[in-house]
């Protein structure tokens, strides 16, 4: 057998219109959130993958080099094309060779040994560093 309903039951029964916008509210702004903060991500991961790849290509250079019995260069100018807006790259003065075509980058030579140098790149208030030892040819990457 049913129970007649109470006239309090119908009254709690449901949501209101004020709460279901309160509920809209937040979600809407943690979804703003996670998108700009999502975006700004997806630009360091790149950043950070072009950093990675550009230490991965000296080592390589150095390789090819100590391989091949013949001094390699790694030319910068093509990596600023790679970077996200709004990124910078600079050469510290050891890493600023000139090639005869008057590039800038980095000399590898057959005994493991190179002209030496690094790489800052500045984006966003960071800076991510490449260094390249001259006397062990070692390529390392660090965050300032």
């Amino acid at each position: 057998m049913k129970t007649p309903m109470r006239q309090t039951d119908h009254a709690e029964a449901g949501f209101t219109l004020i709460e279901l916008l309160a509920v809209m509210a937040i979600i809407s702004v943690v979804v703003a959130a996670f998108t700009f903060g999502g975006a700004r991500g997806l630009e360091t991961a790149k950043l950070r993958a072009v950093i990675a790849r550009t230490a991965a290509a000296i080592t390589d250079a150095r390789a090819r080099a100590i391989r091949s019995n013949e001094k390699q260069f790694f030319a910068l100018d093509s990596l600023a094309s790679q970077l996200p807006p709004g990124a910078g790259l600079s050469a510290a003065p050891d890493g600023a060779r000139r090639a005869g075509e008057g590039a800038s980058g980095i000399w590898l030579y057959p005994d493991g040994t190179t002209s030496g140098g690094g790489l800052a790149f500045a984006w966003q208030g960071r800076t991510y560093e490449i260094r390249v030892n001259w006397l062990t040819g070692n390529v390392s990457q660090h965050q300032l």
